[in-house]
């Protein structure tokens, strides 16, 4: 890793594709995600920290899927410009989120939800009968990103999560995924009619959903009249087009080293007192935008990239770890915390890897690949694509 000395420069001059810390950045937001759900999986004895400091206005875990967008809506963004067409944008990102998101729903539906199943019937016997919640239906109802089932068989309702009054999960992150895609389609259709060439349409977007977001928080009874949307998904939005308009303005974008310890210190200061929502989360955004430029760590992805696999992998390991109770596993109320987080950590780790290595890159080598019967669409909307 290079020593850090003052650098100032657009985004486009500073940016390095093949010396970053995208993967390093993602990797440690999926790891923070994983940390923060530790505390109502666990029912661990102490909150959250970053919920603490912020006075509720955040959690870790909320704060890195809003940088988890912020990232994607530049990466997204220049894959379209890389791939010149919809189709192939497309194939390439079901590529990236199915095999995984069907790898975890048969993992939670053949061997820890049987898991959990024995430990809580001493017997496998009926598990594969259940007819209401079935493992099969599990499997079918949320394979296309959307979860229609969170549960199997009314398991789980020991754990601590099920006590806490919400509602009883094997996977509580894969809700975020359906905005995700969301935003791959907007930006697929965007490149279809020629509209991501026009940078100022992206950027107004981004303004449009930071304006609907700021009215949501500011008068929550009469905003979601006017802009029937969630909160979660309009601040989401907000942060993956603001992604987008960074890489598309990316030759103007100033990246300044004083500018970023401003941003950070703009975080801190919302936190602790009021506005983050507001100001401290677009601060978060340029801050994230900086790091990523500015920390020079390849060697990191010479490892390979774990970030979704921990992300998808660690809600149902951490029940799992709960229904045996391995959040309590001495009298120590800080050693049970710090085990059960340290277990959650290591094991989704683990799988992230696992699965990056086994399969998500070697589905990533059929990107190239697509139905021929769709080539004759591809290059139709290569026409659409190339419009000035």
């Amino acid at each position: 890793m290079k020593s850090l000395t003052l650098q100032r420069g657009t985004f486009g001059e500073l940016f390095n594709p093949k010396n970053n810390a995208l993967t390093l950045s993602r990797f440690l937001l999926a790891v923070a995600v994983v940390c923060s759900h530790s505390f109502p999986l666990g029912g661990l004895s102490f909150g959250e920290p970053l919920a603490r400091l912020s006075r509720g206005q955040v959690d870790a875990g909320s704060l890195a899927v809003d940088g988890f967008f912020i990232l994607s809506g530049i990466l997204i963004t220049r894959s379209y410009e890389s791939t010149k067409n919809f189709l192939s944008f497309a194939w390439r990102r079901a590529l990236r989120i199915l095999p995984a998101l069907w790898a975890s729903l048969a993992l939670v539906a053949f061997v820890f939800a049987p898991l959990a199943w024995v430990h809580e019937h001493h017997t496998l016997a009926s598990y594969w009968s259940i007819s209401s919640d079935s493992p099969w239906h599990y499997l079918l109802s949320n394979a296309l990103v959307s979860v229609n089932q969170w549960n199997i068989g009314h398991l789980l309702g020991a754990t601590p999560f099920a006590k806490s009054g919400a509602v009883v999960a094997w996977n509580g992150s894969l809700w975020t995924l359906v905005y995700e895609v969301k935003c791959y389609v907007i930006v697929g259709i965007l490149g279809l009619l020629g509209l991501l060439k026009r940078r100022r349409f992206v950027a107004g977007m981004a303004l449009f959903f930071f304006v609907v977001n700021v009215a949501k928080i500011i008068a929550p009874t009469a905003a979601p009249i006017l802009f029937p949307m969630s909160t979660y998904s309009t601040a989401w939005y907000f942060m993956f087009f603001l992604g987008s308009a960074i890489w598309l303005y990316r030759d103007v974008v100033p990246l300044d080293d004083r500018y970023a310890i401003a941003a950070f210190l703009l975080m801190l200061l919302t936190m602790r007192h009021r506005g983050f929502q507001v100001i401290g989360v677009p601060a978060f955004g340029y801050f994230l935008v900086w790091w990523i430029t500015r920390l020079k760590v390849s060697a990191f992805e010479k490892l390979g990239d774990p970030s979704y696999g921990t992300y998808v992998y660690a809600f149902p390991i951490q029940m799992l770890l709960a229904e045996y109770g391995w959040n309590h596993l001495t009298s120590s109320s800080a050693a049970n915390n710090s085990l059960y987080i340290g277990l959650s950590v290591l094991f989704a780790v683990l799988a992230g890897y696992l699965s990056w290595w086994i399969l998500e890159k070697q589905a990533m080598k059929l990107k190239s690949f697509y139905p021929r019967f769709a080539k004759r669409f591809a290059r139709t909307s290569a026409l659409f694509d190339e419009r000035p």
